[in-house]
């Protein structure tokens, strides 16, 4: 009825159309025709399907910014905490894609609370030279167990702080501490052992390391 009417209406059958459903949604998609066969293009199209009609239908490959970003329509798993996959599912948005959110890790505190106990203990005391942070994740942890015994940064003096890359490192700046060590080149553990001083029996009194970690992270 659509092209009968555009027809009878005085408009060229070879005049190019452009049919899209889904507009503006994740699944958006456009197909280009003619008025007179533009009924068979839109075929398999379900919901609104918007119509273009005239010139503008051949400048859609450059001004057709929403289908043509690079990942648009692939379906992404985001294997993350409730809490971080909501800035990776964002950016994967703006690029195109559709996360698909899986938490495949949950971040619980420890079953016993003993040992994470001890090593604040010993934070304070002096009894580490290092504490390594090999995720975002366990410098809130440290610093929530920190909040617990009423603790702030200042209690981090004379320890020297190691993170694994730059997310890490900025987990530590927020609480107004500036790591000391933080690998140049591949941001991993293998990455940060390859730069981590060999411990020294006359400069390095303390020779403990506090490493704290998930029961899942790399050996």
């Amino acid at each position: 009825a659509v092209r009968d009417g555009l027809l009878s209406a005085g408009v060229d059958g070879t005049t190019a159309v452009g049919v899209t459903g889904d507009g503006t949604g994740e699944t958006q998609y456009t197909t280009t025709s003619t008025v007179d066969s533009f009924v068979a293009a839109a075929l398999g199209f379900t919901g609104r399907v918007v119509l273009t009609l005239g010139e503008g239908v051949g400048e859609r490959d450059k001004l057709s910014w929403w289908e043509n970003r690079p990942l648009y329509g692939w379906k992404v798993l985001v294997p993350r905490t409730k809490e971080q996959a909501g800035v990776m599912s964002a950016r994967l948005r703006a690029y195109g894609a559709i996360p698909c959110e899986v938490p495949t890790i949950a971040v619980e505190p420890p079953r016993t609370p003993a040992q994470m106990e001890r090593a604040v203990k010993g934070l304070v005391d002096g009894r580490y030279a290092w504490v390594v942070f090999t995720s975002v994740n366990a410098v809130r942890a440290v610093w929530e167990k920190f909040a617990e015994h009423g603790l702030d940064a200042r209690h981090f003096g004379g320890v020297k702080i190691a993170c694994i890359g730059e997310a890490t490192a900025e987990a530590v700046r927020a609480f107004g501490i500036q790591p000391e060590l933080l690998p140049s080149g591949e941001q991993s553990s293998e990455g940060l052992l390859a730069e981590f001083s060999p411990h020294d029996e006359v400069l390095d009194p303390v020779g403990r390391v506090l490493l704290p970690r998930a029961d899942i992270a790399t050996e």
